[in-house]
């Protein structure tokens, strides 16, 4: 509405590569134009308009298909069957949980048109006059007037045909998807064809029909794809898939008189031989043609879609209606077991297409919504028939005749049938269905307070005794939902705080890119305002999933080098050349780092072949992922001082930047029974996965019997009796870039031999959480707190109170109710990551350099110097070496290192503390842009920091013990004057002299360590050299 444009390129997508808009332009365009409509009848602001049509437009255009489900109900069935069909929609709750007011997505529109193309299909093959027009198709002379023939006498079938395609072409505008209609056809195509075959039937009706119908629909598309570049993919392949269908089509019909035993098996032979060739030459386009580009069989893509899982049964029948399931399945038997005697094509059509939806549904809870008009049609012609059986007409005629009183006539007119099937009618279908779409229609969020009115509505009989009225319950609705994302939740308020971030670089697309599972691509740049590396367009799936799997720091770096570099080396631009040149100087083998960006399924074999060198991977490795693992090997051979210098280079040769790694509860295995979806990023970089989609390489799943034993998933018997589940997770799993990201450190880095999560279970349940653990390029940014307005004492009766803020947010809260100026309670806890979300942000570091020394002006050799951020996360530490010089890698924000001695800590990583220094590191220090804003004459990010660290010494007496207790006496013991005192620590060289004196010795000046003591005397030695 800004510009008036229809956006045709986003560079937001798909980062840094960017990609066309495959979505076409009708429901955009629909929602813009009668927004526009609306603000110019009501006076709203326009973009108060536009947004009111956006949510009203899933509504309306649900509401509004109940049309032509009645309408095709009608013509298939007759009047009452299209009645009771519409009706039967109306109350579905697969339909209306998907259609709700509020519940913005075009689906609702191109249900309508997808029904209405298929009645007009309908009526097309319905309104076919005529057969065998071409009498003898070897004969040339007859095919002109045979064709003449037809188009004389079924302009009306043509004419339906046509408006048909133009709903296609409208489906096709609003989705790319359109081939789903495509499939529906030509496999109803096949089976008539098949039919007709066997009848020696002529096709070529059914033919023409096809034909135009889709033949309309191409030429009405073909334009706004072309324009949209569209057409590989989204229009060439559905145009090829149609071209062999009516070429199929065409042999099946100009064959129609011979014999189907010849025709048939030549046919065979002539698909088997196009197949083979298809194999060799394009398999890619064997396999969308086998699979009906993906509708019928499923990708490993597709299959880590949630709505590509195949529905519960329970919830697949009851989105149709607990009776209505079963009525449109018997409907689907009887017009199955009907089909002999009625070959009509259009009676073919309806069976064929109710019996698609039927599997389809069944297969992917994804097509519960475009099967609801289907299970309708054939539940309300169902229903319909046993309305006639039961002859309620009669009952009505008979009601209307005097019998001698009204209860005579009752007794005379009613039946036990006619109250056996109101019974049945009223309570076994239009009561549940109700039930079901008002549930549907009721968002996830605010049912639970329907479900209250509910129970205090209900007499005793009808309450449950363990209701929780106070806290809420789902006892009478809860079997369907949709869900509204509110501002109270973690990913709205990780949005909020995203959007504010980088706010000095006005155009988001310069912003550092987002990289986490492709679900929250669209909203990291429609409401984090950042280009998203991976998003919902499925873009970019191999490297996140690679990223997240990734078992380094060094591994996650070279990732986004080869992120920001792929188009361009693919490309051979300049940017790339210059790339490969500096890459060059810090040792990277170009030419098979270039060979792998360009050739990248030459290396399928070698990588998924050299586990040791890449990896445990699937046998069904892709190229795309083996370039990933193949060219983050080739880079992680340099040092990773060298990788980030490379990364900060790649950044200025190419202007790509991605710094954000987020993870969210969902990609988050806690139990073995919680719902997570850490197994899509795994599967879809090839990692390997068992049948029950659990990556074993990262976590097995057991189950528990009553004696307490672990047995495999797959080992589990009859006879065993489950009482639980556990997850055990392997090294791998804690070594992830998806754990470091959202957990910290694991049980082995601490020193745990039993595993366990940072503030949630096992061995590291009383342990805080640390994203970003000693990860010196990596820190936290984000992560998940709550917030609720009610004190401690009272949370419990306000559960709902509670919403997510930023951490940083939470503290502040925090410390405000301590000094009494908020009231509330914070939740600082790890259990807030159950339903959180976190946020890794890069930076090269800056460097911070200087020598240790105590205040004698003795360096401090073998200290430790640890570097923490502001909440007090350890991401590096260093020994100082024996002048007591070191150099670390900080963050930007408020950092702090500790000089410390003796064991480190194995969680905070320093020792016993001898000193801490403060430093503020702008992001600018951080990523190493070279400044002088202090006109030192030294950039930035290069921070020298001398420090003083009050040191021990060693004092004491040397001296003849002539009373021999151990302990020196001046009164009985003689004091040795020039005495040579010597302390030596051979592991880090360290070595200081005093003299006696009548006074002693004074070793000043000596930092915490072990070391030797002896004394030299006169050529004679004390003690040990």
């Amino acid at each position: 509405m800004a510009t008036g444009d229809h956006l045709v390129w986003d560079d937001m997508l798909n980062y840094p590569n960017g990609m066309r808009n495959p979505r076409p332009p009708l429901y955009d365009w629909s929602v813009a134009v009668v927004g526009m409509l609306l603000s110019t009848i009501t006076g709203l602001a326009i973009t108060d308009a536009v947004g009111l049509s956006l949510v009203f437009s899933t509504a309306v255009w649900g509401a509004l298909t109940v049309i032509p489900v009645y309408m095709l109900g009608r013509a298939a069935f007759g009047r009452k069957a299209g009645m009771l069909g519409a009706f039967i929609f109306a109350l579905m709750a697969g339909h209306i949980e998907r259609t709700v007011l509020s519940n913005a997505d075009h689906d609702a529109m191109v249900l309508f048109f997808v029904v209405f193309s298929f009645y007009f299909l309908l009526r097309s093959l319905q309104s076919v006059n005529g057969s065998r027009w071409v009498s003898k198709w070897t004969d040339p002379k007859t095919i002109l007037p045979g064709l003449k023939s037809y188009l004389g006498t079924n302009q009306q079938s043509l004419i339906y045909a046509a408006l048909g395609g133009l709903c296609v072409a409208a489906v096709g505008l609003i989705w790319t998807g359109y081939t789903y209609l495509l499939i529906v056809v030509f496999v109803y195509f096949i089976v008539q064809l098949l039919v007709d075959r066997f009848r020696n039937a002529d096709s070529m009706g059914v033919l023409l029909s096809i034909t135009v119908f889709f033949g309309v629909a191409f030429l009405v598309m073909a334009p706004a794809y072309f324009s949209l570049n569209l057409i590989v993919t989204w229009f060439d392949t559905p145009l090829f898939l149609f071209a062999i269908g009516v070429v199929g089509g065409l042999m099946f019909v100009v064959t129609r008189d011979y014999p189907w035993t010849l025709v048939l098996p030549v046919f065979t032979v002539i698909l088997i031989a196009a197949m083979a060739l298809l194999s060799v030459f394009n398999p890619a386009l064997l396999e969308t043609i086998l699979s009906g580009q993906g509708y019928l069989v499923k990708s490993k893509l597709y299959d880590t879609i949630s709505e590509a899982q195949a529905p519960l049964f329970s919830s697949l029948a009851m989105s149709f209606g607990m009776v209505t399931f079963w009525l449109a399945l018997i409907g689907v038997g009887y017009a199955v077991v009907k089909i002999p005697k009625n070959l009509s094509p259009s009676f073919i059509f309806v069976v064929v297409w109710v019996a698609i939806s039927i599997y389809m549904a069944s297969s992917a809870a994804r097509f519960v919504f475009n099967a609801s008009p289907a299970f309708a049609v054939s539940a309300g012609w169902v229903l319909g028939l046993i309305i006639d059986r039961l002859r309620f007409d009669e009952m009505i005629r008979s009601l209307r005749t005097d019998h001698g009183g009204l209860w005579k006539t009752v007794r005379g007119s009613v039946k036990i049938r006619h109250v056996l099937g109101a019974v049945f009618i009223i309570l076994m279908i239009l009561v549940p269905n109700v039930w079901y779409a008002l549930d549907a229609g009721i968002p996830s969020t605010t049912k639970t307070d329907y479900d209250a009115q509910i129970y205090n509505a209900m007499p005793d009989l009808l309450r449950p005794d363990d209701y929780d009225l106070e806290n809420g319950t789902l006892w009478y609705l809860g079997a369907f939902s949709y869900g509204l994302t509110l501002p109270n939740q973690y990913w709205p308020s990780a949005w909020k705080w995203f959007a504010a971030q980088d706010a000095d670089t006005v155009s988001a697309l310069d912003r550092p890119a987002f990289v986490s599972w492709w679900d929250y691509g669209f909203e990291a740049i429609q409401q984090g305002a950042h280009p998203a590396v991976a998003d919902n367009f499925q873009n970019g799936y191999h490297f996140a999933g690679t990223m997240l799997m990734t078992q380094t720091e060094e591994g996650a770096i070279a990732l986004f080098i080869v992120r920001c570099l792929e188009a361009d080396i693919y490309s051979n631009t300049p940017e790339g050349q210059a790339a490969l040149s500096r890459m060059a100087e810090y040792g990277v083998d170009t030419v098979r780092f270039k060979d792998i960006m360009t050739n990248p399924a030459n290396y399928v074999d070698e990588v998924r072949n050299n586990p040791l060198v890449y990896g445990e991977l699937d046998d069904d490795l892709s190229a795309e992922n083996a370039k990933y693992v193949a060219a983050r090997q080739v880079l992680t051979a340099v040092s990773k001082d060298q990788l980030v210098s490379l990364y900060n280079d790649v950044r200025e040769i190419t202007g790509n930047d991605i710094g954000y790694v987020s993870v969210d509860s969902r990609l988050f295995p806690f139990t073995a029974t919680s719902y997570n979806i850490f197994y899509a990023p795994a599967k879809l970089s090839d990692q390997r996965v068992d049948g029950n989609n659990i990556p074993y390489d990262y976590y097995t799943i057991y189950a528990v019997d009553v004696y307490g034993n672990q047995i495999p998933l797959d080992e589990v018997t009859a006879s065993d009796y489950i009482t639980s589940y556990e997850i055990v997770y392997t090294e791998a799993f804690y070594d992830t870039m998806l754990y470091r990201a959202f957990m910290g450190y694991g049980p082995s880095d601490v020193g745990e031999s039993e595993q366990g999560l940072p503030g949630i279970s096992g061995s590291l349940q009383g342990l805080p959480s640390m994203q970003g653990w000693n990860m010196s390029n990596f820190r936290m940014v984000y992560r998940t707190a709550y917030y609720n307005p009610f004190p401690s004492q009272d949370v419990a009766n306000h559960t709902d109170a509670w919403r997510a803020v930023s951490y940083d947010e939470a503290i502040s809260m925090y410390n405000r109710i301590q000094s009494g100026e908020l009231i509330g309670t914070v939740d600082l806890s790890s259990s807030s990551l159950y339903s959180g979300a976190t946020f890794l942000q890069y930076y090269d570091g800056a460097i911070v350099e200087g020598t240790a020394v105590t205040d004698a002006g003795r360096p401090m050799a073998g200290i430790w110097v640890t570097v923490l951020d502001e909440y007090g996360i350890p991401h590096q530490v260093v020994k100082t070496d024996p002048d007591g010089r070191y150099s670390v890698i900080v963050p930007f924000g408020d950092v702090t290192l500790v000089y410390s001695y003796g064991d480190l800590d194995p969680r905070m990583l320093y020792g016993t503390q001898l000193h801490a220094e403060s430093l503020e590191i702008t992001y600018d220090q951080a990523m190493r842009v070279e400044a002088d804003v202090d006109k030192d004459d030294q950039l930035d990010y290069l921070i020298d920091l001398d420090v003083v660290v009050s040191a021990g010494s060693l004092t004491g007496q040397v001296f003849l013990d002539n009373d021999g207790n151990g302990k020196y006496s001046a009164a009985t013991d003689e004091a040795l004057v020039g005495a040579t005192v010597i302390f030596e620590n051979t592991t880090n060289g360290f070595r200081a002299e005093a003299t006696s004196t009548a006074d002693g010795y004074d070793i000043a000046g000596i930092s915490p360590m072990y070391g030797a003591i002896w004394v030299e005397y006169e050529g004679h030695v004390f003690g040990t050299a």
